[in-house]
């Protein structure tokens, strides 16, 4: 069993990062499994251990309480690739037309796998399904909203509560919380389609 981790430093840091990123996702995957076979309350952060091979203490390292392990990581939610691909996109592209090339750079710079995406597809399902998960990241999801909106602000010129920006992030957090229930029901879970279908209709227009 795994009790501690020794510190990186110079050209290892990078890798070690990159471990402990792993090392995260697992114990919060594993958790999530559990909270999904024996409901949250039943489950003990001794067993999340167990299960990932862990000693107690670690996983404590990385999530200081029981209530941590069902908050989201930003990778799972895609917040940072997905800000860094919209910044970087030409400073004469508008929102729309950044937007929807940021959107699959996200997704394929993350260099997922199939296994991957499943295992992203079975933890969508397990956050919408179990009470205290989706109670839980409630937050999270507000803040994210916000951030989106201050950064097609930005791109825009405009602020973040231009009612204009404002329907933009609504319609794409509403299009990835249906994605998240159509997981959670045992649908398709393929965010990036989902996303950059609802640009392309935006950019084209609706024909109702």
């Amino acid at each position: 069993m795994v009790t501690s981790e020794p510190p990186g430093s110079g050209s290892s840091g990078g890798a070690w990062e990159r471990k402990r990123a792993r090392t995260k996702q697992a114990i919060q995957r594993h958790a999530l499994r559990l909270f999904g076979e024996q409901g949250y309350h039943a489950t003990t952060v001794e067993q999340v251990a167990a299960a990932a091979d862990l000693a107690p203490s670690t996983v404590f390292r990385y999530f200081p309480t029981k209530h941590d392990l069902v908050v989201l990581d930003d990778d799972l939610l895609m917040i940072r690739p997905f800000i860094t691909a919209f910044r970087e996109q030409p400073p004469e592209l508008g929102v729309l037309a950044a937007l929807h090339n940021a959107v699959r750079t996200a997704f394929d710079e993350t260099g997922a796998t199939r296994t991957e995406h499943v295992e992203i597809q079975d933890r969508a399902r397990l956050v919408v399904t179990i009470p205290e998960v989706w109670a839980a990241n409630m937050g999270s999801l507000a803040s994210s909203m916000r951030g989106m909106a201050e950064l097609f602000a930005e791109r825009a010129g405009r602020d973040a509560t231009d009612p204009e920006i404002l329907s933009l992030t609504r319609m794409l957090c509403g299009s990835m919380t249906m994605a998240w229930l159509a997981a959670g029901s045992g649908g398709a879970f393929d965010l990036p389609a989902v996303l950059e279908e609802t640009v392309a209709r935006l950019r084209t227009g609706f024909h109702l």
